[in-house]
Parts: C-alpha cells; structure tokens; sequence
C-alpha cells in the first residue's frame, strides 16, 4: 500500500466518525445548523488543547517533584540523625557591631559612677615638702637654717663654689642670685641606722656635695667642704636625720655619726663661721631646720 493511499483512508475514517457524531448528536427530523466539518475541526482542537494542558501539567508536576525531592531527603535526613545540625548563620561583618546595652538599676535611676581609688602615700613617707622624719624624698631648693645662731648653710660668694671649697653660714637668702639652696637627695632609702634614709647633701648652683676630709669617719672639728658627689658607703658624705623636735633635727653623718656642726663655741659662731662635724649635743648649735 502505497503513503498516499494510506493518507486517504485515514481522511476517509476521519470524515466518517464526524458524520457519526453528527447523527448522534442531532434528533431525528432535525438539520445540523454547523457543517460537519466545522464539527470535527471543533473537535480535533479540544484534543489537542487536552493534550498541550495535559503535557503542561506533566512537566510541572515532574519539576515540583524535582524541587521537593531535596528538601525531602534533608527532612529525612535529619529526622533519622538527630545529631545533625543545620549550617549555622553567616555571622555579622566586623564592621557592623551590635550596640552594647547598658543595665539600668531598679527604680530607674541612673547608674552612679566608680570613684577611682585614690592613690596612698608612700608608707613612712611625709607630705610635707620637706623633711618631717628620718624617711623622706628627695627634696630640692631647701635652706639649712641652724636653729640656734638663725644662718643658713652658705658657700662664699654668690657664684658656684670651688672642689674643696669651705662650707659655711651666713644670712639667710633664698633668691637665686645666692647659692644656699641645697637638694637632699636620697640615694639609700633605709640604709641608715633605725632604718633611715641615707641622703647626699648637694648644692643646687655648684652641683658638688658637703664631704669630710678623706673617705673613713670624720673626727670631731673636721671642716666640711664641697667636692664631687660620692653617693655610698666608699666615700663620707652620705647623711641621716635624727629628729629631735618638730621640724629641727641633727644632721649625722653615717661614718661615725657626728653630727653637722658650727665652729666656735655654743652659739658663738656668727656670719662666716665655717661648718664642721662634732659630738652630737643638744646644748649645742647641732639643730638644723628646713625652709
């Protein structure tokens, strides 16, 4: 059989189902008003939409199927191992930090503030500016008032002293055109007997230190002078405080323990009186203050 006869039989089976279904669906004694033809041509659409829905609905169905097939298995997965975590949240980026909350106390009132704690004074330690006891701090720019002829500790002139050069008292001048101002500077805290501290005692102008002739104890009436500061037990010039009243003190030195002394007899020395070391006495022109 040849294409082309087969093409014409199935025209012919075609052409005989609508002249069917235009019996069928008319009454007898009545005419159809719509040609067969138009008829079959209805009918043949209402297949092929069927059939485009149909397809349409099948490709749906298989991508939902597809979508949901995951989620599935993960639900399932996790149902049969409970262990299993999901991925945790990515984490804020640095640089958007969460505000910090602040906690306010009951009743709505604002949070007092901490006091810093105050800072405490050294233990032993005065406030005073100068000395108070035998254990202080440095102390710079200070008079040595002798308590008895009312001089302080001066060398002569008004310029820098000389190495070796005499230490004595005279009138009392505070200015800076003078240079009877001295700085107790302590280089052995606690060294010294009864643990006080051990000192130097320098000029602020010249820069030299009160010394005793040699390196070992002083003997009494030795001259004191000024030479290169020394600090420590090889040379003599280092001092302690011993206090005897409020304020006055005898200035010993830690070679020996003689203390600092006016030449002359009690009270005798006057303007240019040089200083020396003697037996402590409180009798005598041994008390010294600071100002």
């Amino acid at each position: 059989m040849s294409d082309q006869e087969d093409v014409e039989r199935q025209r012919r089976r075609r052409v005989s189902l609508a002249n069917a279904f235009d019996r069928r669906a008319w009454q007898r004694g009545e005419k159809p008003k719509v040609p067969a033809r138009i008829l079959a041509g209805g009918v043949a659409l209402v297949v092929v939409a069927a059939a485009v829905f149909g397809a349409g609905a099948l490709i749906s169905y298989q991508q939902g199927k597809k979508d949901k097939d995951p989620k599935q298995k993960a639900a399932l997965k996790q149902q049969a191992d409970p262990a299993a975590k999901p991925p945790p949240s990515p984490s804020p980026s640095r640089t958007s930090a969460s505000p910090s909350t602040r906690v306010k106390p009951e009743g709505g009132a604002a949070a007092p503030r901490s006091r810093a704690p105050k800072a405490k004074a050294a233990k032993g330690r005065p406030k005073s500016r100068f000395p108070t006891g035998p254990k202080f701090s440095t102390t710079t720019g200070v008079l040595l008032r002798n308590v008895m002829t009312g001089l302080c500790a001066d060398v002569p002139g008004f310029g820098k002293g000389k190495e070796d050069g005499p230490v004595e008292q005279f009138s009392c001048d505070g200015s800076t055109k003078d240079n009877q101002r001295w700085d107790l500077v302590v280089n052995q805290p606690g060294a010294g007997p009864g643990g006080a501290d051990l000192f130097s005692i320098r000029n602020a102008k010249d820069g030299y230190c009160m010394d005793v002739y040699a390196y070992g104890p002083p003997k009494a009436r030795t001259n004191v002078s000024e030479y290169y500061c020394r600090p420590g037990s090889g040379d003599n010039q280092m001092w302690y405080l011993e206090r005897k009243a409020s304020g006055r003190f005898w200035i010993r030195n830690r070679k020996g323990g003689l203390c600092l002394d006016v030449a002359g007899g009690t009270g005798a020395g006057g303007s240019g009186a040089q200083l020396t070391t003697y037996g402590c006495s409180v009798n005598d022109d041994h008390l010294w203050s600071f100002a």
